[in-house]
């Protein structure tokens, strides 16, 4: 157990000095520590992970519906985009 809070400790502590002499977005690192200390983050976290087929084929949906709405919407207003009588 003092071997993984000291692993962590250490993390956080290299994690701060990139952050600080090489650059800035290291210090997102520190964020995965509020997700393991608040509960409510964690069970989030468990929630999506657990869900991932599920949320990849909805976000499929989603695209595909789109996609479906694109193509009907120009096919409708192509007139107005693309008139005829535009000179050569």
């Amino acid at each position: 157990m003092y071997e993984n809070e000291f692993l962590s400790v250490m993390l956080f502590f290299v994690a701060s000095l990139l952050g600080t002499f090489y650059k800035i977005e290291f210090y997102s690192i520190h964020l995965f520590d509020l997700v393991a200390q608040i509960d409510l983050l964690t069970n989030v976290f468990q929630a999506i992970t657990l869900n991932v087929r599920l949320l990849a084929i909805i976000s499929l949906l989603g695209v595909s519906f789109i996609g479906i709405f694109s193509v009907f919407s120009f096919s409708s207003y192509m007139s107005s985009i693309y008139p005829e009588d535009v000179p050569d």
